[in-house]
């Protein structure tokens, strides 16, 4: 079920990217924000309500996959036009960095109410925190953007450059994020899976701020190198997790990695977004993003199927960390202006 989850959500994130986007510019970022919770709260519902099942399962992913696609592209977006070019590190750091503060409580707090309560009343604590997040976005102004799409610069040999970014960094999403909590689970439990979903929000948040500042005074491009490399030698030391100290230690080093690249490459993204279309520019990246995750969950599922779940998971590590090894190779000779802010 977690495999037909991920695989439906990925693709229809991907496949809705530029359709969602042209909605995105009429409707308003902030509205679209909004307009993501109509697709997420029947997705926790449904879960909430039925038993699990093939069909479920797909239905649910769809309805993830297109709140997802409304609220990352708006989000970032509405980043990208409210912030400022001086000072822009700062600022991502900040984004980045404090929502993991929550991020950081939640899993584990979640795992504990799985453990003791069950799934039902979890589903149904995180459909009330969703409605109540949604508050603040009705009593604030919103920005259009007038879509001007030309697809034409997809095919640019600057795009082609930012969506190997893009992609080889999707690779490295579905393992992080899902498939290593998913591990964890299978070995030591549903307490230890919150656990270490916690100490990579605890491990990201704690740098967050300071990477942010410090992506606006130094050289990117030589964060982004040595967060990836770091983030790469993690991927492939996640085969060999045995234990619970073994999986909160890599977390916990994960989440500063993460945070060493992620930071001051997605301060020069928007850099870059702002002075392009910015919707189009989000779309594209959300498209990419998905062709990676793909890249990262067809070994994975191969190896599930024909040997077993451990193995597709250890699998997926493995292309994480080759594709980091890709895209520290990629960010070097690239001249997409990751160097220093100036």
């Amino acid at each position: 079920w977690i495999f037909i989850y991920l695989i439906g959500y990925v693709s229809i994130f991907l496949l809705a990217s530029i359709p969602v986007s042209y909605f995105i510019s009429r409707m308003g970022f902030k509205h679209s924000l909004i307009t993501s919770y109509i697709f997420y709260l029947p997705a926790f519902l449904l879960i909430r309500t039925f038993s699990l099942s093939n069909n479920l399962v797909i239905a649910v992913s769809a309805l993830i996959g297109l709140g997802k696609a409304f609220h990352w592209i708006a989000l970032h977006s509405e980043f990208a036009l409210d912030s400022q070019k001086d000072g822009r590190g700062s600022s991502s750091g900040k984004m980045l960095g404090l929502p993991r503060l929550a991020r950081s409580i939640a899993p584990l707090i979640g795992g504990a109410i799985m453990s003791w309560y069950g799934f039902p009343l979890l589903v149904t604590l995180t459909v009330i925190v969703f409605m109540l997040s949604s508050l603040p976005l009705f009593a604030s102004g919103d920005h259009r953007d007038p879509m001007d799409y030309s697809f034409r610069d997809f095919l640019s040999k600057r795009y082609l450059k930012l969506g190997s970014i893009f992609a080889l960094r999707g690779v490295s999403i579905v393992p992080a994020v899902f498939l290593f909590p998913l591990f964890v689970y299978y070995i030591r439990g549903s307490i230890d899976a919150g656990g270490v979903s916690a100490l990579k929000g605890v491990g990201s948040m704690v740098f967050a701020v300071f990477l942010g500042k410090a992506s606006d005074r130094f050289d990117r491009k030589k964060m982004i190198l040595v967060g990836l490399a770091v983030s790469s030698v993690l991927f492939f030391s996640r085969i060999f997790v045995t234990q619970s100290l073994q999986a909160f230690t890599v977390s916990l080093i994960d989440g500063l990695a993460f945070m060493v690249f992620y930071v001051p490459l997605y301060s020069s993204l928007a850099d870059m977004a702002e002075y392009e279309d910015v919707l189009e520019f989000y779309a594209f990246r959300e498209l990419m993003l998905g062709v990676g995750k793909l890249i990262a969950l067809v070994p994975a599922l191969y190896f599930a199927v024909n040997l077993s779940i451990n193995a597709g998971l250890k699998a997926s590590f493995a292309v994480a960390g080759i594709s980091c090894i890709i895209l520290v190779i990629v960010v070097e000779l690239s001249d997409l202006g990751l160097e220093r802010n100036k």
